[in-house]
Order: structure tokens, then sequence, then C-alpha cells
């Protein structure tokens, strides 16, 4: 078995990890892991934004903090450009 995991890191220090197994060698259960993890990824982001456009504007920061080196990416790269 392999993985694909994603780590997402909020601007108050909460992280939230997405990982999907896939079989080894077999590359359309690779792609269907990252699918998986991508739509994942992207509900919880969802859920950020919703969370953030109903909060009072005092809780809100205007950009996340720069010089954040530190983040995290799904292992391998995605050469075409696609999704």
């Amino acid at each position: 078995m392999e993985e694909v995991s994603l780590t997402l890191r909020g601007r108050d220090g909460s992280k939230n990890v997405f990982t999907e197994s896939s079989r080894a060698g077999d590359m359309l259960s690779l792609i269907e892991s990252v699918r998986t993890v991508q739509q994942l990824t992207n509900q919880r982001l969802t859920e950020l934004v919703e969370q953030e456009k109903t909060s009072p504007a005092s809780c809100r920061q205007a950009k996340a903090p720069s010089g954040d080196a530190d983040n995290d990416y799904v292992s391998g790269s995605d050469e075409d450009g696609s999704s």
C-alpha cells in the first residue's frame, strides 16, 4: 500500500490531515486517491471560507502570516499542470 497525504495548517495553528491509501504500483488507484484527497481538502477549505465569511470582521486576519516556509505538499509532481 502507498499513501497520498495532504496537511492543511490554519492561521490559528490548527492542522487537518487528509490521507488516502492506494495499491502499490497501480496508477489508477493512485489517481483515485489523489482525487479523493483533493475533494476532501476542497470541502474543508469551503467550510473554512464559509466560517470566515460569517465571523465578525474583528476576528478575521487581513492576510496569512508572511514568511511561513513550513508548507506541506502532496508528494510527486503533476508535469502537465492538470489536476
